[in-house]
């Protein structure tokens, strides 16, 4: 069908203004109800639509179709009826933005297409590190995540201060906004926390604040760190705090060097303690840890051999034992034994560790050879009893074999 175009009426005379007017009403009422297609920036439209929308009229500027948006209540306020399917809306809900269209069939609305939401950065396992003491400086680590991958941002930090480890009364500390704080005297005895609040780089910048657990209480002074609670180095004048020798049988005192390895039997200065071909019991302590949350005992141990065929095999053995009433009862903690005439010295790397779980069952280590052989010996976690004593049994089988042991340290933690 031929496309209608309309005109203006020029240089009529004024006594015929009527009839142009009526023209003009007949002209456009038998436009619209002549034609099947509208156009819009466009006088063709194609035959084949009942509507065409054209991007541009003069294809200098441009636009794009717009459909309705609605909130989810102004969508459910639609009239939507049987004869209505295939309605199309844009519904924006918080995060939601989705282009839907209704169907009649199952009386919902469906979603077409539903923009990506792109989540906030996430700060997880946040952890406030240092001594609380007053003068000290605390830290802390946290984990940053991100859905998309967007890289962190200028992520922020507030220090906070509550009456107790539950958060009570918590305010945040002016001007404390870095990533370390320094301990201050009106701190002392409340504890603290750090707030993290992610930012992306890209995407949805800001995360939620994320506030570690509180610690404290703040001690007004004190040491920061284990507290070297006693050491026996075996010496003729021994270090201290001195871990006391409640019992040493069988041993002797190990100077000079070994044959294999051909090193120092000591750790420092000059003595160290050890069995040769026998069965030796150490007990050291009492030691007071009743003001600690925990101790840790270190042991230092090395095995020598008089000729290059011999070595700690299986049957050799140290122990470790533990009694936190004065040597009256003991737990059987740790084993460390030997394996294939295994033979190091004191600057071997190796090392065997545990916690402490009183069951009197121990846990055994086996020792390499050389440089790996296991010479530190660490329990930790020890009750903080008064009246904590530890207890070392060195055993072997050969005159060409021996355990020495140096350096026992209990510390407070």
């Amino acid at each position: 069908m031929e496309t209608l175009i309309l005109r203006r009426f020029i240089n009529l005379p004024p006594q015929i203004e009527w009839m142009k007017r009526i023209a003009l009403f007949f002209y456009i009422f038998f436009t619209v109800y002549g034609f099947s297609q509208v156009g819009i920036n466009t006088i063709t439209p194609s035959e084949a639509s009942v509507l065409e929308v054209k991007s541009s009229s003069n294809n200098i500027d441009f636009g794009g179709f717009m459909p309705p948006k609605v909130s989810q209540a102004e969508r459910d306020a639609i009239p939507v009826s049987a004869s209505d399917d295939g309605l199309m809306i844009y519904l924006i809900e918080g995060t939601t933005r989705c282009l839907q269209i209704y169907d009649a069939v199952e009386a919902q609305w469906e979603n077409a297409y539903c923009m990506p939401v792109n989540a906030a950065p996430i700060a997880s396992a946040v952890t406030v590190t240092g001594c609380l003491v007053v003068g000290e400086d605390l830290t802390f680590s946290y984990s940053y995540s991100d859905a998309e991958g967007d890289l962190e941002g200028a992520s922020t930090f507030q220090w906070y201060r509550a009456v107790d480890a539950s958060g009570t009364g918590a305010v945040a500390i002016s001007g404390a906004t870095n990533t370390t704080y320094t301990v201050s005297a009106l701190d002392t005895g409340v504890f603290i926390a750090v707030e993290v609040t992610p930012m992306a780089l890209t995407g949805t910048v800001m995360g939620a604040p994320v506030v570690s657990s509180y610690e404290g209480a703040v001690a007004g002074t004190g040491t920061c760190g284990p507290v070297l609670l006693g050491i026996q180095d075996f010496e003729v004048v021994p270090a201290t705090p001195t871990l006391t020798l409640v019992e040493l049988t069988a041993g002797t005192y190990q100077t000079g060097t070994g044959s294999f390895p051909n090193s120092n039997k000591y750790v420092s200065p000059v003595r160290g303690y050890g069995v040769t071909n026998s069965n030796c019991d150490i007990d050291l302590g009492p030691v007071d840890a009743s003001s600690y949350t925990s101790a840790t005992v270190f042991v230092r141990l090395a095995s020598f051999a008089g000729t290059s065929g011999n070595g700690a095999d299986t049957g050799d053995y140290a122990d470790i034992y533990i009694s936190t009433d004065g040597g009256t009862t003991y737990s059987y903690e740790m084993e460390v034994t030997g394996s294939g005439n295994a033979k190091w010295d004191f600057n071997a790397t190796g090392n065997a560790i545990l916690t402490y779980d009183g069951d009197n069952i121990a846990t055994s280590f086996a020792s390499p050879n050389g440089t790996t052989g296991i010479t530190t010996l660490e329990i930790n976690g020890l009750p903080n009893s008064s009246n904590l004593v530890i207890g070392i049994v060195l055993n072997n089988d050969s005159s060409n074999e021996t355990w020495v042991i140096d350096d026992v340290e209990v510390y407070g933690n």
